[in-house]
């Protein structure tokens, strides 16, 4: 039988036990649910540094200044205290940055670590983002007329332009043959206007690949007559451009509110296939893709007849079995993701 001292001595012992227990316990706790905060936290700041990296992507090749400016501005907007940006050229056939990275900070927020001597830590992540253009699009929103090189420069996005000439003197003014299926692919097998006329209605052919570096015949006249027949393409839809098109007021790349708006369409971008120049060949000569322009057409033989009045747009586009490739700064149809 213990005597009463024993006993007291057991009891304290067991508090005392108890006692470390449960402070492990608590610290245990604690560092769960701080682990718990820091992970939430970092997540938040992966989705800041994805998101400023996709913002900042989408200005590039051709703004990088403007691209670093809304890197930071979308990291701080989603959390971050700041933001790191760097730029770099991962393809050697783009025209000038293609790659973006964003490392964003921001300091994280201990609980009960502290209680333990533990005191603040900062949370560091980072994203990397590609542009690309298509280098190859098979759809049939493709419109058998072409923009040659400097003309689609000129012109730039989100102005209307004439994307083909009508003029009855004769003449390349715009006007291209596209291969289709239903003549092996070969561009050069579908002759005369009546064959134009079904690429313009969109309804007739399937339209095959078509890539940059391919060549394909231009068509010479005003084709005023074979030209209406962009009123079957687009039947009667009355959708103004800010109807299916949000420009970014920052330059950027514009939203589509509504991709199957029959007024959108894919247009080549062409030089001379002989010279290279940017200039239409004489005659039945032919022209060579260099790149592809996304455009919404505004109306057609006004005001002259065969002629197609258009608004080229940069955006975000997705062409199943389409080819990415080098980001062109003359393209529209480009392409963003996260690569890191």
């Amino acid at each position: 039988m213990l005597r009463p001292s024993a006993c007291r001595r057991e009891r304290g012992q067991a508090a005392i036990l108890t006692i470390v227990c449960l402070t492990t316990l608590i610290g245990m706790v604690a560092l769960v649910i701080d682990v718990g905060v820091w992970r939430s936290e970092r997540g938040h700041m992966q989705n800041a540094a994805d998101a400023a990296a996709l913002a900042a992507a989408s200005y590039l090749p051709d703004l990088p200044a403007r691209a670093d400016s809304i890197a930071h501005d979308t990291a701080i907007a989603n959390g971050a205290s700041s933001a790191d940006v760097t730029f770099d050229q991962t393809d050697p056939t783009s025209t000038g940055y293609d790659t973006v990275t964003v490392r964003t900070h921001a300091p994280g927020t201990p609980y009960f670590a502290k209680l333990f001597g533990i005191g603040g830590f900062d949370i560091n992540t980072s994203a990397t983002a590609l542009a690309q253009s298509y280098v190859t699009i098979k759809s049939n929103s493709m419109a058998p007329i072409a923009l040659m090189r400097d003309d689609a420069q000129s012109y730039g996005f989100g102005q209307q332009f004439p994307a083909k000439l009508g003029d009855s003197s004769g003449g390349n003014f715009g006007a291209i043959q596209l291969p289709v299926e239903q003549a092996g692919c070969d561009p050069f097998a579908l002759n005369g206007a009546g064959a134009w006329k079904s690429l313009m209605a969109g309804n007739v052919y399937d339209v095959c690949d078509v890539s940059v570096g391919e060549t394909l015949p231009a068509k010479p006249g005003a084709m005023a007559g074979p030209t209406d027949d962009l009123s079957i393409r687009i039947g009667s839809d009355t959708h103004g451009f800010f109807d299916v098109v949000q420009p970014d007021p920052n330059g950027g790349f514009s939203k589509l509110i509504d991709p199957s708006c029959p007024r959108i369409v894919v247009m080549p971008i062409v030089v001379n296939a002989s010279s290279g120049a940017s200039s239409w060949p004489s005659g039945s000569g032919n022209v060579r893709v260099i790149a592809f322009a996304l455009v919404y057409i505004v109306d057609w033989n006004t005001p002259s007849p065969g002629q197609v009045n258009a608004i080229m747009i940069q955006t975000y586009t997705s062409y199943p079995g389409g080819v990415l490739g080098g980001v062109n700064s003359g393209s529209g149809t480009q392409h963003v993701k996260l690569v890191g």
